[in-house]
């Protein structure tokens, strides 16, 4: 009920009830002024603070955008974080290709931070909420090969698999490679995610086999849906 309802409904119980009551009326009304305020302020204050986050998020400050994660992480922590950013992060994490950047890591982390205090919390709203984020996330593909020769091949790989939204970054030529072409996922959690990319390589003409490489299980170096395609 809005204050302004509340008051219309305590005056008319004053009218009814004579002047012995005004003290306790007049004190239930301060308290549900100074409710009301406290409640303004918070919103007021959650608004500010999200506005500073988004400009920091969105500063060509390597240093500033790392400070502002931190401090959201540090929010999630204490029951803080402003929900409405959770988009925000998820973003991060899809649209992070600073070179030398964990800035994709460091939001996956702040994420599954709010998650881990939603569930001590027993949120199940918010928990569904971060789920649903999570589970948007656009898988990202690293492609490797070992020789220039294959590099128009994946090229070519390269723009099938954007055409069907997929994240991949430039193509990685290195000494080492794979004995046969392998399509490699790190998390037993996204082996459904990776059989449905596996399908479409498969589709493209690409003969490929599936790998899960162990040991990345909980490691916050690796950002969620991250797959890699290593070829001759």
């Amino acid at each position: 009920m809005k204050l302004s309802e509340k008051l219309m409904k305590v005056l008319d119980i004053l009218s009814k009830t004579g002047s012995i009551l005004v003290p306790f009326i007049l004190f239930y009304l301060g308290n549900e002024i100074k409710i009301q305020q406290e409640m303004d302020n918070k919103n007021q204050q959650n608004n500010n603070r999200i506005t500073t986050l988004i400009r920091s998020f969105s500063s060509e400050n390597a240093k500033e955008r790392k400070i502002a994660i931190s401090f959201s992480k540090y929010l999630a922590e204490n029951d803080n974080f402003p929900n409405d950013l959770i988009g925000v992060f998820k973003e991060i994490i899809e649209n992070d290709t600073t070179a030398n950047s964990n800035e994709a890591q460091e939001a996956q982390q702040v994420l599954q931070t709010l998650k881990s205090t939603a569930e001590k919390a027993n949120d199940a709203v918010l928990i569904n909420r971060i789920d649903k984020s999570i589970a948007s996330i656009k898988p990202r593909i690293y492609i490797h090969t070992s020789d220039n020769k294959f590099k128009l091949d994946m090229e070519r790989l390269s723009d099938s698999l954007r055409a069907e939204d997929y994240i991949i970054p430039a193509i990685d030529v290195v000494k080492a490679t794979a004995k046969s072409p392998e399509l490699r996922y790190f998390k037993n959690a996204e082996l459904e995610k990776a059989k449905e990319l596996l399908n479409i390589i498969h589709k493209l003409g690409y003969q490929i086999e599936l790998k899960y490489m162990s040991g990345s299980e909980n490691s916050n170096k690796i950002r969620q849906y991250h797959f890699e395609i290593w070829w001759k």
